[in-house]
Parts: C-alpha cells; sequence; structure tokens
C-alpha cells in the first residue's frame, strides 16, 4: 500500500489478534498519519507505533489488557493516548521519547507498569491517577515506569482541576489549581 501520505485511520479489528502482527507493522510505516483508532483491540505487537514521529493521537477501545514493551517508543508528536479500561499494565519503554504527552490516566485496576516506559516524556504534566501506585510529582517513581517525574500534578480524585498551561513564544507557563 501507498500510505505516506494517509493522516487518520481506523480499524475495527476482528478476532483476538492480529493475524499477521508484521504485515500490520508495515502497514504503519508510514510518514504522515497523525491519529490512529483501534476498536475492539485485545492485542498489540512489541513496538508497533514505534518511531511514528508524526502521530498526535491514539484511541484503542476493546480488551487491550497490555501496552507493550516499545508500543509508542519514539513517537515525538504524541499528545494524547486513550485506552479502555480494561488496559492494566504498560511494558517497558512503551512511551519512552514521546516528547509531546501531556497527560495520562492510570485506572483503578493498574497493576504494573514497567521500567522506563515514561522515559523522556518531558510534557507528561498530569498524571490521573485512579490506581494503588503511590506517584508523586516531580518525582522518578521508578516503580510507576518514571510517570510522575516531570509531573506538575497527580490528581487522584476526579475532583481535581486539570493544570492550566499557556505558550507564549514557544516557552511554556504553567500552574494548577486545587
Amino acid at each position: 500500500y501507498n500510505t505516506k501520505s494517509l493522516k487518520h485511520v481506523t480499524i475495527p479489528f476482528i478476532g483476538s489478534k492480529i493475524d499477521n502482527p508484521a504485515t500490520f507493522y508495515e502497514f504503519f510505516v508510514c510518514e504522515s498519519l497523525e491519529s490512529i483508532k483501534l476498536t475492539n483491540c485485545n492485542y498489540l505487537k512489541n513496538s508497533t507505533f514505534r518511531n511514528m514521529k508524526d502521530l498526535k493521537e491514539v484511541i484503542i477501545m476493546g480488551d487491550l489488557t497490555d501496552i507493550p514493551d516499545n508500543a509508542f517508543e519514539g513517537c515525538e508528536s504524541l499528545q494524547s493516548v486513550e485506552f479502555s479500561d480494561s488496559v492494566v499494565q504498560i511494558g517497558s519503554s512503551a512511551f519512552k521519547d514521546c516528547f509531546d504527552l501531556r497527560s495520562f490516566t492510570l485506572n483503578e485496576d493498574f497493576e504494573q507498569i514497567r521500567s522506563s516506559a515514561f522515559e523522556n516524556c518531558y510534557r507528561l504534566w498530569e498524571v490521573y491517577n485512579y490506581s494503588e501506585f503511590v506517584i508523586t510529582a516531580g518525582a522518578e517513581n521508578s516503580n510507576a515506569g518514571n510517570i510522575g517525574m516531570y509531573a506538575i500534578k497527580v490528581h487522584t480524585s476526579e475532583d481535581s482541576e486539570p493544570v492550566v498551561y499557556e505558550t507564549i513564544n514557544d516557552v511554556y507557563y504553567f500552574g494548577y489549581v486545587d
């Protein structure tokens, strides 16, 4: 397939696994994909979206329980990820070098975040933590894949107000309301 100009894609999965993960991965090695929505998805291969530099938004719905190792590593423009509540594990380096990732939500059933899962996510300023993990804003949180390292605010209830940030001449100004 000529996928060089493809910007947005929605794929409804049928079945429990992608029949040929290698073919699936090759399909998504395209230079301009900005958003992807997978419905009825319950399996991803390691490194599935790795180094997709223009990818900004990902929505994955279904019974997926594990974000595999290196799944989104190097997706430098990734800002938004949305998963169903069935996700309970994040693999090693799954979001490493996602420099633009702004927030992330851990549901109450979350079990494991492997090492370096959020390494170099410099703009991961908000973490919504409904899990049993103890996550401290600005701390390494090595037991939680460094998810809190760059956080300004870790929300632990639905009442918390989001972080407010503004960009002026590529300089970020931020604060939060409790």
